[in-house]
This record gives C-alpha cells, sequence and structure tokens, in this order.
C-alpha cells in the first residue's frame, strides 16, 4: 500500500535529488518532491508548499545544512531534517545534530532512508497530537477559569438588581399618574432586561447543574426554531427553516441545549440581515447525533475565524463576546464536538454533534419525521 509524502531536497545536484526520491519511492511511497540550493528558493518553498520532511546535503555553494535548518526554525514549522551527504565528517555530523537534524546518511548508503523517513513521520505525528492536546488542555483550564470568575460576577450583580427591581416596582406604583415617569421606568425595564441576559451568559460558563435525561434533538430543534420565529417580523424577506431527520437519544440538559440552539439560531439571523435562509437540521452519524445551524450569509472574514470561539470578543457593538463561547463550553461539557465551516460564498455552517444514549440509558423519545418543514 503506498503512501502520499511531500519531500523537500535541499542539493545543488538534481540527479542526486532524483536518486533519493526514488529510493523513497522504492519503500512505497508516492513522492511528491521539489529541490532548491539557495536561501531564497527555501523560504519560498516553506511558506508556498506543505511539506512533510526536508533531505539536505550538508554543503552547497550558496547554502548549507546550518542554514536550512535556520529557515526551517524561523519558519516555526515542525519539520524534520534529515541530512544526506556524500562526504560528511564526524564533526559536520555531531553539529548538524546539535542544531536540530534528526539523522544523518550517506548518499552511497541509502538503505537506512526510509525506515528514517518513516520514524520522523511517526515522530512528527506524535508531537502533534502532543500539542494539541495541550493546547485542548490549556483552553479547558481557561475556560474553568473564566468559570469560576464568570459565577463570582454573575452573583454579585444578582445581589444588585435584585434591589433595583424591587424599587422599580414601588416607583411603579408611586407614579401610576406621571406618564413621563412610566416612560422613564420602561427604559430602565429595558436596560436591566439586558444585564440580567448578561447575568445569564455568565452563569453559563459554570452552569452543571440540570438534568441530564434522553431527549431527542429534534424535540429541541422545534422547539428552538418557534422561540426564534418572533424575531422574523423584524425581516418578512429572511426563511427560518427545520430539516429533521431521524436521531438517536441523547442525554444531556434539555434547558442548556434549547439555550445553546437559540444562540446559534440568533447569530445566523444577524448574520443574513434582511434577506437569506437560516436552516436548522438533525442528523445522525455511527455513534451519536447532530444539530447544526446553516445561514447563506457573508460567512465570516478569515481574520475573525480563529477568534470567535474566544470569550468576550465580538464584533457586534451591543454584543457581549459571550454567546459562542458558552456555547462551546457547554458542548465540551456533555462530550460533544462543535465545528464551524465558512465561506464567503456558502455561508456559515454550526455543527453540535452529541454521543448517542447507551442502550441502558436510553428512553423512548419523540422526534426524528424525516421531512422538511418551512416557517416564513
Amino acid at each position: 500500500m503506498t503512501r502520499s509524502l511531500a519531500v523537500l531536497v535541499v542539493d545543488d545536484c538534481e540527479e542526486d535529488a532524483i536518486l533519493l526520491v526514488r529510493a523513497l519511492e522504492r519503500g512505497e511511497f508516492t513522492v511528491r518532491w521539489a529541490c532548491v540550493d539557495t536561501p531564497e528558493g527555501m523560504d519560498h518553498e516553506l511558506k508556498e508548499s506543505p511539506w512533510d520532511v526536508i533531505l539536505c546535503d550538508c554543503a552547497m555553494p550558496r547554502f548549507d545544512c546550518l542554514g536550512a535548518l535556520a529557515a526551517v526554525r524561523a519558519s516555526g514549522l515542525d519539520l524534520p531534517m534529515i541530512v544526506v551527504s556524500g562526504a560528511l565528517r564526524e564533526e559536520d555530523a555531531v553539529e548538524a545534530l546539535r542544531a536540530g537534524a534528526r539523522d544523518f546518511i550517506v548518499k552511497g548508503r541509502l538503505a537506512r532512508l526510509v525506515p528514517a523517513v518513516e520514524r520522523e513521520l511517526r515522530e512528527a505525528e506524535h508531537r502533534r497530537r502532543h500539542r494539541a492536546t495541550e493546547a485542548r488542555l490549556a483552553e479547558s483550564e481557561k475556560l474553568r477559569a473564566l468559570g469560576e470568575m464568570a459565577a463570582g460576577i454573575a452573583h454579585d450583580l444578582r445581589n444588585i438588581f435584585t434591589p433595583l427591581q424591587l424599587h422599580m416596582t414601588m416607583l411603579r406604583r408611586h407614579l401610576a399618574a406621571d406618564r413621563a415617569g412610566l416612560e422613564s421606568l420602561d427604559k430602565i425595564d429595558r436596560v436591566v432586561a439586558v444585564g440580567a441576559e448578561v447575568i445569564e451568559r455568565l452563569s453559563g460558563f459554570s452552569r452543571r447543574n440540570g438534568d441530564h435525561v434522553p431527549i431527542a434533538l429534534g424535540d429541541v430543534a422545534r422547539s428552538a426554531v418557534e422561540l426564534c420565529r418572533h424575531r422574523l417580523r423584524r425581516t418578512p424577506h429572511v426563511r427560518l427553516t427545520l430539516d429533521e431527520s431521524p436521531t438517536p437519544p441523547i442525554r444531556i440538559c434539555q434547558g442548556e441545549l434549547t439555550s445553546a440552539l437559540v444562540n446559534l439560531i440568533g447569530n445566523a439571523l444577524d448574520a443574513v440581515a434582511d434577506i437569506g435562509t437560516v436552516t436548522v437540521r438533525t442528523c445522525a452519524d455511527a455513534e451519536g447525533a447532530c444539530v447544526e445551524v446553516a445561514d447563506d450569509g457573508p460567512g465570516i472574514p478569515p481574520d475573525v475565524q480563529p477568534r470567535v470561539f474566544e470569550p468576550f470578543f465580538t464584533t457586534k457593538p451591543e454584543g457581549s463576546g459571550l454567546g459562542l463561547a458558552i456555547v462551546r463550553a457547554f458542548v465540551e461539557r456533555h462530550g460533544g464536538r462543535l465545528s464551524l465551516e465558512t465561506s464567503a460564498d456558502a455561508g456559515t455552517r454550526v455543527r453540535m454533534w452529541f454521543p448517542a444514549c447507551s442502550p441502558t440509558q436510553a428512553a423512548p423519545a419523540s422526534g426524528g419525521a424525516g421531512a422538511a418543514s418551512g416557517m416564513p
């Protein structure tokens, strides 16, 4: 079984490069390769193409392996480099290994080339997984710390808002005949309602209670769509549709899931603005159930995409930057996965996936008509 391999050869002799490529092909690799022998050529290839491994000659008229290693370090890429030279002195080999080369091979004896490349591919994959795990742990710890902070802030804000709401009730009784006063209280009411929503979102970071019961995603999707229908009155050219397929039951807090889905639908409706379609869709795979919200809006700009799930980051003038971060924290708490796809010509799709209940946990659940319905 052949394996694909992208190799950047740093050598001033293209015939030697071809010999290296043929040795790899005999090792059942399908090789995509390029050959460079200058710093400028290497910088260009590192920026323009993805590579799996670098095979580098020790010394060339305008370049050497130490310069190549420095270029790789400057690029920030984790690319294993194997020095392949026809006349490699021991002191040169030691210096190259100290500088970051992974191995050295004599050109006339290429029997070790394929095993060395295979080893470096395995180790590079191990490092990649290790970095991904560390990044997930760091992000989890960040969300945990934010959750603790948010819970404390929400508690203090509730202590402020509760007496404020009581005094507003008393003022409304005293100002029953004062139209201007009542209008001012209405404005305060709206501000307090916004504040209460922010408190609820802050609480979402650390919320871990609630009944976890087997439910069908279709039931929650219908409920969330119904809750968002009122927004369509202001935008008659926007359609909100539900495309429901059967799904296995999942064990989850229904209230939190509904809140997360309403949040995603709200974002999608904001994205399409005055004209477009938002589709809520349920589906299933071999291990779980998915619910996604897709819009045909302008998509998320590339410079914004890396930060959309970052707490307190928002592009909305009146946004809190908490919505998507809370959705992600909720999904991960329930052992699920959250994914986002976006492009300028296809809009944005956000998907929540959750593992299915085991047979002993599952209970009869409705949902899954298998037909699409539109709510204009």
